[in-house]
């Protein structure tokens, strides 16, 4: 009996062609740290920097992350909670940098009006040994989001005639 709504996957080991096309896409499209699935506590070496779009098209700052178990993952610096994007800015970590992001519990504003979730970062400068194919991925990141920045943009100039959205 043949079934055509199955997938069959190759066993691959990690140097087969399976395995870097696989890298090669994580890397252009981490996906997205999310706090209250993902866990509180997210660390791992900087790959780069991006820019995401958000559904009322706001551009939103985005970090790119190789997490201590091999997966590329993008933190996205919203505005809330605004200390995501002032901590970044006052530790300016580069490229190769192993950075620790923490989310601690909801607290109450001395007011007691408002919540929020406090936040605290942690960077560890990298060293020559460190960025040993660190500064290779990064390229290799860097590369493929610009790849793909510039067919988005071909394709919105191309639907933006016809009325597409």
């Amino acid at each position: 009996m043949h079934s055509t709504d199955k997938t069959i996957v190759p066993q691959h080991t990690t140097d087969s062609p399976y395995a870097e096309a696989r890298d090669a896409l994580e890397r252009e499209n981490p996906q997205s740290w999310v706090w209250d699935d993902d866990g509180n506590e997210l660390a791992g070496r900087l790959l780069g920097d991006d820019t995401g779009k958000t559904r009322d098209g706001d551009s939103v700052p985005i970090k790119i992350i190789r997490t201590d178990d091999g997966a590329a993952r993008s933190l996205w610096l919203f505005e809330s909670p605004k200390m995501l994007p002032e901590l970044f800015a006052e530790n300016h970590p580069s490229v190769g940098d192993y950075v620790m992001v923490r989310r601690y519990p909801k607290r109450k504003t001395q007011d007691g009006e408002r919540t929020y979730w406090p936040f605290a970062m942690s960077v560890v400068p990298a060293t020559g040994g460190e960025l040993d194919g660190i500064s290779d991925e990064a390229a290799a990141t860097e590369a493929a989001l610009a790849d793909e920045k510039d067919e988005r943009d071909a394709l919105a100039s191309v639907q933006a005639p016809l009325g597409v959205e």
